[in-house]
């Protein structure tokens, strides 16, 4: 029985599955279900959920809505319907991890020991520490948020979507284009913004990596059937908009987002800072193929962010910004993967080093959501 739990032996997926779900499920049962925090966003998607049949008004990206009604068998109860958001995000979360660990074992080729599966449960806690801010993640870009459920539906999908992306430039062809369209779907059903930065990129990273040739003409293909998802989804929703959409506008409002330019530069610097300490500690690591896609989303993803804004019933919303969080986390996952891989090159100081910053910034989190359960709303 010992033996399970050493630090260094491989963790069985008995174990694996146990923690994850106790973890996952534990959490939302908390926030959810004991102290019931519905703000923001849960409250105003049930509403949607509840409303996204009269006269056939879906959401362009569906799924999580969906998925509340069927889970609460169309009741249109309050009480099913946030049981149904329990499930929905505990299970995404659990998938998330389970995702994010086949990554790190196949990109790295290591099976992960309990201390690295310990640290990638914590990674689930991480937001941006702004710690010289007035405000927790208000106005923030976090690699994890717990309010919004088509985002924490969609990552799943966008993992396993950049899993097959690295599995189609390692080798893998046929089964990894389905795989890519299949979760490419999933993604634009859930939450579309991750394609924002996967398309254009991912044909750049296919051509700095093998040449022209026939795995370049393949991710063209998969990038251009995205990109018709996209502008399909933007035509649905200006002819056949929610009911909840009066109006909508994408605007171009340069670095409008965050005021000033110190404050652009801090987002990214607060939300980065456990992967700038990577790079920091690991120089070589920055020169790696892989992590030359992820930067280069990742640069992409905060213009999005900064350049535009979009307008929503004539009101501003900060939905513009998705796209960056997901390619944060993605980064975050990948870094931590690095730190705990077995071996001489990533010493005992990285791990620790690594460790007592994720530490840090969990107890951060705790401090947030002390916070947010007293205000009753994650938007602290």
């Amino acid at each position: 029985m010992k033996d399970a739990f050493k630090i260094d032996k491989p963790l069985s997926e008995s174990l694996f599955w146990a923690i994850s779900a106790i973890f996952s499920f534990g959490f939302y049962f908390c926030l959810l279900i004991i102290f019931r925090i519905l703000q923001p966003d849960l409250d105003e998607h049930i509403v949607i959920s509840e409303n996204m049949f009269t006269d056939w008004h879906v959401p362009a990206h569906p799924m999580f809505y969906f998925l509340v009604q069927l889970l609460s068998f169309f009741s249109k109860n309050m009480n099913l319907e946030i049981w149904a958001a329990f499930f929905i995000f505990s299970f995404a979360q659990l998938l998330k991890i389970r995702v994010s660990k086949i990554l790190i074992e196949e990109v790295f080729n290591y099976r992960m020991g309990l201390f690295p599966f310990l640290m990638l449960l914590l990674a689930q806690l991480v937001i941006s520490v702004s710690i010289f801010e007035s405000k927790y993640i208000v106005d923030q870009i976090s690699p994890n948020y717990f309010h919004n459920g088509t985002l924490q539906l969609s990552l799943p999908f966008a993992l396993l979507l950049f899993l097959e992306s690295w599995r189609f430039q390692k080798g893998s062809e046929n089964y990894s284009i389905r795989g890519m369209l299949f979760y490419g779907i999933l993604v634009c059903l859930s939450k579309p913004s991750f394609l924002f930065c996967f398309i254009p990129m991912f044909p750049t990273y296919i051509l700095y990596t093998k040449g022209i040739g026939r795995k370049l003409l393949s991710s063209l293909q998969v990038s251009t059937l995205f990109t018709f998802f996209i502008i399909g989804q933007s035509f649905y929703l200006r002819l056949n908009p929610p009911n909840y959409v009066t109006s909508f506008k994408v605007l171009f409002m340069p670095f409008y987002q965050f005021g000033d330019f110190r404050g652009h530069i801090s987002m990214i610097f607060y939300g980065c800072f456990l992967i700038i300490l990577t790079f920091a500690m690991d120089w070589k690591f920055v020169k790696e193929e892989l992590i030359q896609f992820l930067v280069s989303m990742l640069v992409l993803a905060y213009l999005i962010s900064f350049l535009f804004v979009d307008m929503i019933n004539g009101d501003l919303y900060s939905n513009m910004t998705w796209q960056a969080s997901v390619v944060i986390y993605i980064l975050l996952i990948v870094c931590l993967g690095r730190v705990f891989k077995p071996g001489k090159d990533q010493s005992l100081i990285k791990k620790g080093v690594f460790s007592i910053a994720i530490a840090f910034n969990v107890v951060y989190t705790f401090l947030y959501l002390f916070h947010a359960i007293g205000m009753r709303t994650l938007f602290v």
